[in-house]
């Protein structure tokens, strides 16, 4: 096979497997709406999603909290919540309980990733994920500040005299050199 036949193979394979492992993550995060109630399924959902800190900079730690709705009349145990952003898994916390017609919080912590990022929680068990429980939030994370103007006035000084010494010392120096021929 030549280069460009390899090429034109490859490419359709690396999307395809894209899709595939992208697949369950984006069903979930994208489905929303009340928990189901219909199939068997516990009426479950995650009811809302909060974030300690709404307008994080990258690498700051925040929790994300989510209230779990238990809208059914029996009590649900080892439920798992899943949060992510993007697709990408954050972590699972295991061993949920909700009580019949309540609520449950769950936290975790995140260091917050540059870029907006929609916000995922969604409820399940450890054999099946409930895709009408899920919620999803968007959180924009912005990039670090560079920092203080004061601090960057100062480098700025810095450089500017550290290039006026190397422009004028050879020039100093030159002229120095001729007075003493003289």
């Amino acid at each position: 096979m030549d280069m460009m036949s390899r090429k034109a193979c490859i490419i359709p394979v690396a999307l395809a497997v894209a899709l595939l492992l992208s697949f369950p993550l984006t069903s979930i995060a994208s489905a929303q709406g009340p928990g189901g109630g219909s199939g068997g399924l516990p009426d479950v959902k995650v009811k809302s999603i909060s974030f300690s800190n709404d307008n994080p900079n990258e690498g700051d730690i925040i929790t994300i909290s989510a209230t779990i709705w238990n809208n059914g009349s029996k009590d649900l145990t080892n439920l798992i919540v899943i949060f992510s952003y993007d697709g990408t898994n954050i972590t699972t916390v295991k061993n949920v309980s909700v009580a019949a017609n309540s609520t449950t919080p769950v936290q975790i912590t995140w260091k917050a990733v540059k870029w907006t990022h929609d916000m995922a929680v969604v409820v399940g068990t450890e054999k099946a994920i409930y895709p009408k429980s899920a919620l999803t939030m968007t959180l924009k994370v912005d990039a670090n500040p560079i920092g203080d103007p004061w601090t960057i006035l100062g480098a700025l000084i810095a450089v500017g005299i550290t290039v006026l010494i190397a422009v004028a010392f050879p020039a100093i120096l030159g002229s120095m050199k001729k007075k003493n021929m003289k």
